[in-house]
């Protein structure tokens, strides 16, 4: 992220809660940010206030975005496999991205008490 997105994010984090924004922010903003794109930060503004009060700061703004990308993870995989899975549900023998059981309900039970017989 650059100074000038930086200020961007900023600005617009201002608007919600009229902190006043001048070149040094933006440089340590965009230092916090490096290698956050200026449309998540945008977006992660938004998310941030919409249930928070707390003044945006740049943990916040990286929190943000990196559920963000999970959310995009999550739905990239579901889409690239709609394989069904015994019970017939779209995408359910897909593995989640990140627990790594099926996303069908019954699978991961079935998959549950097959790990729990192997322990």
């Amino acid at each position: 992220m650059t100074p000038a997105d930086a200020a961007r994010v900023l600005t617009k984090a201002a608007a919600f809660d009229q902190r006043t924004v001048g070149a040094a922010d933006a440089i340590v903003w965009a230092e916090a940010l490096d290698e956050i794109g200026v449309d998540d930060a945008l977006e992660a503004v938004t998310r941030h206030y919409r249930g928070q009060t707390d003044r945006l700061m740049p943990a916040h703004v990286r929190r943000h975005v990196e559920q963000m990308r999970r959310d995009r993870t999550r739905v990239a995989v579901a889409a690239a496999d709609k394989r069904e899975c015994q019970h017939g549900q779209p995408g359910g023998s897909t593995l989640h991205p990140t627990t790594g059981l099926p996303l069908c309900a019954l699978c991961r039970t079935a998959a549950g008490r097959a790990e729990a017989t192997r322990a």
